[in-house]
């Protein structure tokens, strides 16, 4: 099992632009319609800004360590996945 988190930014993509599809040869994928159903049911995250008063690499990786950890966690806890012992 790999695990990736992509923490503390948001990128806009234009989907609803044609200019955007044209990179994809094939289209949009299958089950897309579904995903831009459940989109629109949530609301949009600001992105993650270091506090002013502490060093922003460290408020960075405290920050990506609290993602990854509350992904294991997750994963572990929810899913089942993990050693057991």
């Amino acid at each position: 099992m790999n695990i990736e988190t992509i923490s503390g930014f948001n990128r806009e993509l234009r989907v609803k632009d044609d200019e955007f599809w044209k990179s994809w040869p094939r289209g949009k994928p299958k089950g897309y319609d579904r995903f831009l159903a459940l989109a629109k049911k949530g609301t949009p995250r600001a992105p993650w800004k270091a506090p002013e008063d502490v060093d922003r690499n460290k408020a960075q990786q405290d920050f990506q360590r609290g993602d990854i950890e509350r992904s294991i966690a997750y994963c572990r806890e929810k899913l089942g996945l993990g050693r057991r012992g």
